[in-house]
């Protein structure tokens, strides 16, 4: 627990660091009065609608610059709103109901940590859906659609304090309730439009990015550092060896976490319209869906590649309308 909160009050002090000290109001991304609707029309606008500011000649000229590069073939607004429901929608799905998210995807029946750190999985990308999905449907200012976000994963940590499944998965109370706390304060610090919101909200989004970056990169790394149960490797030649299946659900965990900080830190560090920066959310979790079927770790435990290959599919779609 000392070694998290050390952690994270490095992480809060970079904040303040990359924050200049300014105030929430007065950093661009925050200002309550710049609506999301302002900060992604440039985005959703297409170059031949009757709002666009782009002349005839304006729109050669650009599609010659682009040498032909790919263009998006489907709405912007569309395709984020549909990605955004049936993003929500699947991760709520899968939390009520693991084993079968499991079963459907090839894997055996989770055990208790594999099944904690699927739900946790889908809780931390509701948190990135949630985020966006506020800002694109209610149009809900950027610094308080972060405070609303913490909710699905602080409801995640209140369940597993509750029925004492941190125990079970090898995580001790104290970071149970520490975790639940930093999810407490981001939404205090950022609803409550504190001074000091923007250094919170940077503290926090990259704090979920350098965790997803070692889930990812180290998934046994990652077990140690959070001290959860991870599996011996077998010493029978009958005996089926559990860590692969560990690894890649630890890299999914990894790869929504990394999602949720691109959904935080791209707005937080630059004026990046709302639908780019679903776009790019949408970049690790094909990166490391591509990076676990090309590995063949699939093959080793058995499961079948349709369902990466599905998720594959639907990230280059959403890649190519919100960022083309």
């Amino acid at each position: 627990l000392h070694r998290q909160m050390k952690v994270f009050s490095c992480f809060l002090l970079l904040g303040f660091a990359l924050n200049g000290g300014s105030s929430v109001v007065a950093t661009t991304p925050f200002h309550p009065q710049r609506s999301v609707t302002q900060r992604s029309v440039r985005h959703s606008k297409s170059p031949g609608s009757p709002n666009s500011d782009h002349s005839s000649v304006q729109l050669v000229t650009n599609k010659i610059a682009r040498g032909g590069a790919i263009e998006p073939f489907l709405d912007p607004d569309m395709t984020a709103k549909v990605a955004l429901a049936f993003g929500a929608l699947t991760n709520i799905v899968g939390i009520l109901g693991i084993e079968q998210e499991a079963k459907r995807y090839g894997f055996d029946k989770p055990d208790t940590v594999t099944a904690a750190l699927g739900i946790g999985r889908c809780a931390i990308t509701l948190c990135g859906l949630l985020l966006i999905g506020l800002q694109v449907f209610y149009d809900v200012p950027f610094q308080q659609a972060v405070g609303y976000s913490t909710i699905p994963y602080a409801l995640f940590e209140l369940h597993m304090i509750l029925n004492d499944k941190n125990r079970a998965i090898g995580l001790n109370e104290a970071s149970g309730y520490f975790l639940l706390a930093v999810q407490f304060f981001v939404t205090y610090a950022t609803l409550s439009e504190a001074s000091f919101a923007g250094a919170v909200i940077k503290a926090y989004g990259i704090h979920s990015g350098l965790n997803g970056l070692a889930m990812v990169l180290a998934p046994k790394l990652a077990y140690n550092v959070w001290n959860l149960t991870y599996p011996s490797a077998p010493t029978k030649k009958n005996e089926k060896d559990r860590q692969p299946v560990y690894d890649i659900v630890m890299k999914l965990h990894g790869a929504s976490a990394l999602g949720h900080f691109l959904g935080i830190c791209l707005p937080a560090f630059s004026d990046m319209p709302v639908l780019k920066t679903l776009g790019w959310m949408y970049v690790p979790w094909g990166v490391v869906f591509s990076q676990i079927l090309l590995s063949k770790e699939l093959e080793k435990v058995g499961i079948p590649a349709g369902g990466f290959l599905f998720w594959i599919a639907i990230c280059v779609v959403v890649g190519i309308n919100l960022l083309a």
